[in-house]
């Protein structure tokens, strides 16, 4: 990822990290959390030399989908450089860690069957308009690249016209999770979906600025409001819904899991396609794309056996060399 910061923070966050890690401070964390929170305040047009109350809770706070350490890791970093900019007598809201880094709970997440999935965009298709909103034209849209391209919700939200290129029909997606910046493949249908919805949206200003998802009279949509969309369609289409989900990144599982079950269906080798999976995904090593396995195994016992072996070979240490 591009170091260069954009917001007014910009030359502080620049010198801060630069001081951490000649001190031999860990730096990694700090300037992932700190390039975060510039692009937030970047996109959010912030232009004040301050961190007030409500752009530190929005920005540690907003995204429901975080896990409770990802929020801790914000509360965190973002205090150190609060504290920072507080020596230089610039105004910041000091506020107290609510969190704490959670002991991992064994979270299962919600793969959707074909059922369910037929049902729920069954629904997303057929809403009403409603006044004031064009989420009847957004929805359909945004729930199929999230399904059928495996983005997090936070990286489709954030894409601009200008990262859409529709001949080619691939995204480009920047400010993502890991900082890496990545191209992803959109299906054709997919693909035709957006660029109607681009058509048919806001024409205001260069095109080049403009937000693929955008609501009415505001820039860009908030992920709480997408998770809000999602829930209601999820009532509509009769799939239960708890305090564990599903979610709306549970469609990012779904598709991970229902690749593996298409390439084993193809007969291809899954334990050379998980690398692939893994750099689509955005992940930094194998760790976070090797879950994929064990839930493909659970939801299609048939192929149980094959995943084991890969399994094991993983849990022997076979894939250190690619990992590191």
């Amino acid at each position: 990822m591009n170091n260069e910061f954009q917001s007014i923070f910009a030359p502080y966050l620049k010198n801060y990290l630069a001081e951490r890690k000649a001190l031999g401070y860990k730096y990694d964390n700090h300037r992932h959390v700190l390039s975060q929170f510039d692009a937030f305040c970047w996109e959010e047009n912030w232009s004040e030399l301050a961190i007030s109350e409500d752009l530190a809770k929005a920005f540690i706070y907003g995204d429901p989908e975080l896990a409770h350490g990802t929020i801790h890791q914000k509360e965190v970093v973002l205090s150190y450089f609060a504290e920072y900019l507080y020596s230089f007598n610039i105004p910041v809201y000091r506020y107290e860690i609510r969190t704490k880094k959670p002991k991992s709970k064994g979270f299962v997440p919600h793969i959707f069957t074909d059922e369910e999935l037929r049902r729920l965009f069954a629904v997303i298709d057929n809403q009403h308009p409603e006044k004031n909103s064009n989420k009847h034209l957004v929805d359909p849209v945004l729930f199929r690249l999230l399904l059928g391209s495996g983005l997090r919700i936070s990286e489709a939200l954030g894409l601009k016209v200008a990262d859409f290129h529709y001949d080619e029909c691939y995204i480009v997606l920047k400010h993502t999770k890991n900082d890496k910046e990545r191209l992803v493949p959109v299906a054709q249908s997919v693909a035709d979906r957006m660029k109607k919805l681009i058509e048919t949206t806001d024409t205001s200003g260069p095109l080049s600025d403009r937000m693929v998802f955008a609501p009415l009279g505001r820039s860009h949509f908030r992920v709480k409001s997408i998770e809000r969309h999602f829930r209601d369609y999820l009532a509509l289409a009769g799939i239960q819904h708890t305090e564990n989900g599903p979610r709306v990144h549970d469609l990012r599982h779904t598709f991970c899991v229902k690749c593996f079950h298409r390439w084993d269906k193809q007969g291809l080798d899954l334990e050379n396609l998980l690398p692939y999976l893994s750099a689509f995904l955005g992940h930094n090593d194998f760790k976070g794309t090797q879950v994929y396995l064990r839930l493909t195994a659970e939801m299609y016992p048939e192929i149980t056996e094959k995943m084991d072996r890969i399994l094991s070979r993983y849990d022997r240490g076979a894939f250190a060399d690619e990992e590191e």
